[in-house]
């Protein structure tokens, strides 16, 4: 992961994973969480994805999938911002950051890019998630990552 992007790494076929906050931001926002029945359905299907054991409060993941087919347009870009903003609010509803600052911006014709910021919280119990960034560029908690529409 860079100061301008978001990468990963497969090992075997799987995530690799780094332990620390790089990973759970890239978990929450690319697993697809279920789909509420107030959010419209996608048209080319129904089915409303997610873990099958989410539970009320308790969802894994974001409803970014949702827009895999929508035009961007301003609301579509609203939409991706807040879907951002909710899969990570978790963060600091757990006192891990003491907030997540998304912003959602047209980068291309299919393409929306986020700036996620999270921002240290002071609670110590999560002082080796942040520590573990200590050594990089990105100190600050930026993580800047792209989203394709198609």
């Amino acid at each position: 992961m860079s100061g301008t992007g978001l990468d990963y790494e497969l090992l075997g076929g799987d995530l690799e994973l780094d332990l620390g906050l790089r990973t759970a931001v890239l978990v929450s926002l690319f697993t697809d969480a279920r789909r509420p029945d107030i959010e419209p359905a996608p048209s080319i299907h129904e089915d409303p994805r997610g873990w099958w054991a989410d539970r009320e409060g308790d969802r894994i993941g974001s409803l970014l999938w949702l827009l895999e087919r929508e035009k961007v347009t301003g609301a579509t870009i609203d939409r991706a911002r807040r879907y951002a903003q909710e899969s990570l609010r978790w963060m600091v509803e757990d006192g891990i950051a003491s907030a997540v600052n998304v912003v959602a911006e047209r980068g291309g014709l299919d393409r929306i890019n986020l700036a996620v910021e999270v921002v240290r919280s002071s609670n110590p119990q999560w002082s080796s998630l942040w520590d573990e960034l200590a050594n990089e560029p990105f100190t600050t908690g930026r993580f800047q990552v792209s989203i394709l529409v198609r």
